[in-house]
C-alpha cells in the first residue's frame, strides 16, 4: 500500500498534475475520510489487521500529501531554470553581438530572433519568476529596432503580468506611453497620440496607490512631472484644435504644481527629470502658447505676465507670444485684438515686440481694413526696420526673408489699391534694395519696379490740369 502510494505520488509529482488546488484538497480529504473510517472500525474490532492497515494508510497519506505540497515549488523552479538559461543564453549573446547588428532595422535578423525566443520562453513558462525579466529584455530589443508596434503588444503583457503591483504597474503604463508616444511621432497618426496619452494618464493614476517608503518613490514623483508634459506635448500637436490645446496648457500646469511641490517638500529633482528640460520656466512657456492657441485671452495674457518674472533666457516673454499667434486664425477676432493690444500696453517692451505689432497689423490685413491696417505699417516701415535688423539680421544680410520683408510687401499692396502708384513705387524700391535675392518675391517685384517707372513716367509728362488753368487765368489778366 505505502510502495504504491508512493509510486503514485512519483509520477504525478513528476508530471506536475498535483498543481492545482482543488485537485490537492479533494485528494487530502477522501485519503482523510478513509483513514478515518479504517482507524474507527480497529477500534471497534481491535486486530493486529486492521491496526496496520490504519498505520499503512497514514504512512501513504503523509507520503502523497508531502509530495503534493513540494510539486508547485519543484515546478516554479524548473521553470525559473529554464527561462533563466534562455535569458543568460541572450545576455551572453549580445556582449558578442556587435551593436549595429542589434539596433539597426535594415538587419534586424539577430534582435528578431530573440525577441521570439524570449517571449515564447516566457509564455511558456507562466509559473517563473524570470517570465517578467525576459519579456522586458525582449521589450527593449523591439525599441532598438524601432519595432514600437512589437513594444507595444510586450508591454501589455507585462502590465498584465503585474497586475496589482502599483510601482510595476506605473513603470509599465509610463513605459507605454513613451513607445506609443514615439510611434506617434513616425506615423503622425492621432489615434496614436491618444493611446500615448492614455497611458500616461494610467501611469499616474497610479501614483497614490505607490509606496512612500519605496527607495524608488521620488523618482516615480519626477516621472510623474514628465508625463504631465509629455501629456502637453502630445495634446500641443494639434495646433488647430482649440479643445486639444487647452487640454495641453492644464496638462503643463498641472506639471508646474506637481513639481513646485516636489521641490518644496524634497529638493530640486534629482532623478529623471534632470535635463529633460521640463522645468518650471518651459513648462510655463508652453503653458502660455496653448493658452493663445486655445484663444483663451484672460488667461493667456495672465500667463504672458507671469514669464516675465521668470528667468532670462535665450528668448524674451514676447516671442513665445508670436509662437502661439503666428499660426492662428483667430475666431474671436476682436477678442485676439484686444489682446494684442493689452500686452503691448501692459507687457514691458522686448526685442520681439515689433513682431506683435505686425501681428496686429497683420489681423486688420488679413480682414480687409486697410483703413486699420495702414497706419500700423507705415510706422513699422518707418520706426522698426532697425529692430527687426537685430531679431533677423541674417536675414536681411542674406537679402531673403524675414517679418520685415513682409510688412514692405503688404504695406505695397495697401497703397495699390488705393492707387497710389508713387508710395507703393518707394515702397517697393525699399524691398529690392534690401531683398534682392528672395526668389520669386524679388522677380515680381522688378517686373513690378518697371511697371511703377512707366506709370509715373506717363503721369509726369502729362500737363498738370491745374497748373495749366492758373497759367490761362494770368493770361487772360
Amino acid at each position: 500500500m505505502i510502495r504504491t502510494c508512493a509510486m503514485v505520488a512519483s509520477v504525478r509529482l513528476e508530471t506536475g498534475q498535483f498543481c492545482d488546488r482543488l485537485k490537492i484538497w479533494r485528494i487530502f480529504t477522501i485519503t482523510q475520510a478513509s483513514f478515518s473510517c479504517v482507524w474507527i472500525y480497529s477500534m471497534i474490532t481491535p486486530s493486529d489487521k486492521f491496526s496496520k492497515l490504519a498505520s499503512n494508510i497514514f504512512v501513504a497519506t503523509f507520503l502523497v500529501l508531502s509530495s503534493v505540497g513540494c510539486s508547485p515549488q519543484r515546478q516554479g523552479q524548473a521553470e525559473q531554470n529554464v527561462v533563466a538559461k534562455v535569458v543568460d543564453a541572450y545576455v551572453a549573446s549580445s556582449k558578442t553581438t556587435p551593436a549595429s547588428q542589434i539596433s539597426d532595422p535594415k538587419n534586424a535578423q539577430w534582435t528578431q530572433d530573440w525577441i521570439e525566443r524570449l517571449t515564447t520562453i516566457a509564455a511558456q513558462n507562466p509559473q517563473s519568476p524570470n517570465q517578467s525579466g525576459a519579456l522586458a529584455h525582449a521589450e527593449a530589443l523591439a525599441n532598438s529596432i524601432r519595432d514600437y508596434k512589437r513594444s507595444t503588444q510586450i508591454i501589455q503583457q507585462l502590465i498584465a503580468i503585474n497586475k496589482g503591483n502599483a510601482s510595476e504597474q506605473f513603470r509599465w503604463y509610463t513605459e507605454l506611453g513613451e513607445v506609443i508616444r514615439l510611434l506617434a511621432l513616425q506615423t503622425k497618426v492621432v489615434a496614436d497620440r491618444e493611446d500615448a496619452i492614455k497611458a500616461f494618464q494610467s501611469a499616474n493614476l497610479l501614483v497614490d496607490k505607490l509606496p512612500m517608503s519605496s527607495l524608488s518613490y521620488r523618482a516615480m514623483k519626477e516621472q510623474e512631472v514628465l508625463n504631465l508634459g509629455w501629456i502637453g506635448d502630445l495634446y500641443s500637436l494639434s495646433r488647430a484644435d482649440r479643445t486639444s490645446q487647452k487640454a495641453a496648457a492644464v496638462s503643463y500646469r498641472g506639471a508646474i504644481e506637481k513639481l513646485q511641490q516636489n521641490t518644496k517638500d524634497a529638493g530640486p529633482p534629482q532623478h529623471r527629470l534632470v535635463g529633460t528640460g521640463y522645468d518650471v520656466p518651459w513648462l510655463a512657456r508652453s503653458e502660455a502658447v496653448c493658452l493663445i492657441r486655445a484663444e483663451d485671452y484672460p488667461a493667456a495674457l495672465a500667463a504672458m505676465k507671469a514669464l516675465v518674472s521668470l528667468p532670462p533666457e535665450k528668448f524674451p516673454p514676447s516671442f513665445y507670444l508670436v509662437q502661439g499667434a503666428l499660426t492662428l486664425i483667430p475666431q474671436d477676432r476682436p477678442g485676439y485684438e484686444s489682446f494684442l493690444r493689452k500686452w503691448l500696453v501692459e507687457g514691458p517692451p522686448d526685442d520681439y515686440t515689433p513682431v506683435v505689432r505686425y501681428l496686429l497689423a497683420w489681423s486688420h490685413f488679413r480682414a480687409k481694413e486697410f483703413d486699420k491696417a495702414k497706419p500700423l505699417y507705415e510706422d513699422l516701415r518707418a520706426n522698426y526696420r532697425e529692430a527687426f535688423a537685430k531679431i533677423e539680421g541674417a536675414a536681411m544680410t542674406a537679402g531673403n526673408g524675414g517679418y520685415y520683408s513682409i510688412i514692405l510687401i503688404e504695406l505695397r499692396q495697401i497703397y495699390l489699391n488705393e492707387h497710389n502708384v508713387k508710395a507703393a513705387s518707394s515702397v517697393n524700391s525699399d524691398f529690392l534694395k534690401m531683398y534682392p535675392n528672395y526668389g520669386a518675391l524679388t522677380k515680381s517685384s522688378q517686373s513690378l519696379d518697371s511697371s511703377f517707372k512707366t506709370q509715373l513716367e506717363k503721369a509726369a509728362s502729362k500737363p498738370d490740369v491745374k497748373q495749366r488753368s492758373r497759367e490761362a487765368e494770368r493770361g487772360r489778366n
